[in-house]
């Protein structure tokens, strides 16, 4: 079964919630078993269990987070060097905003796509009424009066 990353804005919104349990004291596996319990989402909760776990057995959070499978790799590599530094808890604040940025970024994107893709298909009915009712009473009109549409 292939695994499917989290959103942008669930990205962005995961690491700056562990960013702030790290700022709180608490550990990685505290901060993620919190996260767990209030988790409304059964499919990233059951996730955020498992990474628990994997932490509890000895794995580091970069590590648990890369087996799975919800984070891209390169926020998973930069939390690896950002604990191998000892600024993990500055790296996860660093990637929610990286990952805020995207997700704002993604939005713009969306909004500048389909604004004018809504535009055009306003024009194309606009378009398609004149040419199927307007104009055949134009056509009526000019052949009473004698002349004809070209």
């Amino acid at each position: 079964m292939k695994k499917t990353h989290l959103s942008y804005r669930a990205l962005s919104e995961l690491f700056r919630e562990l960013a702030m349990f790290s700022h709180a004291g608490a550990n990685s596996a505290t901060a993620v078993a919190l996260l767990a319990e209030q988790c409304t989402d059964s499919r990233l909760k059951s996730a955020l269990e498992s990474i628990c776990g994997q932490i509890d057995s000895g794995l580091s959070l970069s590590q648990a987070l890369s087996a799975s499978g919800l984070i891209p790799a390169e926020g998973v590599s930069m939390l690896a060097v950002g604990e191998a530094s000892g600024r993990s808890e500055e790296t996860l604040f660093a990637l929610a905003e990286h990952y805020s940025s995207l997700d704002s970024t993604d939005t713009a994107l969306r909004r500048a796509v389909v604004f004018p893709t809504a535009v055009l298909a306003v024009m194309l009915a606009v378009s398609l009424l004149l040419t199927v009712y307007v104009l055949p009473i134009f056509e009526e009109v000019y052949a009473s009066l004698g002349g004809e549409l070209t």
